[in-house]
């Protein structure tokens, strides 16, 4: 029964083929002629018929030669296809990234990461699926998704963690509240203050919380907003002051005049952002250069 071939034993089938000369193909392909010769021999061997019929002068190919060759230079072709394939998703970080984001942070930070992505990997292809922090270290982690923006720390040690912004994280209030005219927001001012948020499992009710702890506020638990556009919209009716990430407030607030934004006074309130993926991920490299890059527009 006739063995495989091996690619090398082809390509040295295609040089002889070329050449029509021992010494030349030797040279083509980089071995020893006496090297040539035995793994042509070889390849005859696998394949049980004769392929070269060798002279003084010259070699020539025998009619199952010529075929098998032919076959061969299809199938090398195929094989660079192949290789140029890979390489060409390698330089498109894998060419498919399935990416999670909490839905407080990526609609309104990939707009300014995504560009940059595409605009330095043309045909890469980015999934998004929005889920609450803890489902998204989860997926990440059993592999239903490749990576993943969020506030960090992760808390996960099968994670690995990369630092892309520090974001503001501002005290919301309505217009005609009466810290609105305030500039910056002294501490001791949240004393009594009732503060909304989204409801649990959302990074920015443990902001909050442990805000409101830290300045005598109190945390109203009978509202909690599903998104931050509805917990937007009862802070502009006065129910309540909330905190807002900077980059949804340039996003979504800024022409909103019935919600202003101020800082805390002598207190920077912020969160990290940054992408997690599995430790034992092979395609690290790829998402460090995507995290690089998210860098960049953060």
């Amino acid at each position: 029964m006739a063995r495989r071939p091996s690619l090398r034993q082809l390509e040295y089938l295609l040089a002889v083929a070329e050449h029509r000369h021992f010494g030349e193909a030797a040279k083509r392909t980089a071995v020893s002629q006496p090297t040539l010769s035995l793994q042509l021999q070889a390849l005859e061997d696998s394949l049980e018929t004769k392929l070269v019929e060798r002279n003084r002068n010259n070699v020539t190919l025998t009619p199952s030669g010529a075929i098998v060759a032919e076959r061969a230079r299809e199938i090398l072709l195929q094989i660079d296809d192949l290789i140029a394939a890979v390489r060409q998703e390698q330089d498109n970080l894998g060419g498919l990234i399935r990416l999670g984001t909490a839905p407080t942070i990526g609609p309104y930070a990939l707009p300014l990461v995504v560009p940059l992505l595409g605009a330095e990997f043309p045909a890469l292809r980015i999934y998004i699926r929005e889920e609450l922090p803890a489902r998204l270290v989860t997926l990440v982690a059993n592999g239903n998704l490749d990576l993943a923006l969020v506030a960090l720390p992760s808390h996960d040690e099968n994670l690995v963690s990369f630092e892309v912004a520090k974001e503001r994280l501002l005290i919301g209030m309505a217009s005609n509240h009466k810290l609105a005219r305030l500039k910056t927001i002294p501490p001791e001012k949240l004393a009594g203050q009732k503060f909304l948020t989204l409801g649990r499992g959302h990074r920015l009710y443990e902001d909050v919380g442990r805000l409101a702890a830290r300045h005598g506020a109190e945390v109203l638990q009978d509202y909690e907003g599903t998104s931050l556009d509805a917990l937007r919209q009862m802070v502009a009716l006065n129910m309540g002051l909330s905190v807002f990430p900077e980059h949804y407030a340039a996003s979504e607030i800024a022409a909103d005049k019935s919600v202003v934004l101020r800082p805390l006074k002598g207190e920077q309130l912020t969160r990290t952002l940054g992408f997690v993926w599995r430790r034992s991920s092979v395609r690290a490299d790829d998402y460090v250069k995507l995290a690089t890059i998210a860098r960049r527009g953060l």
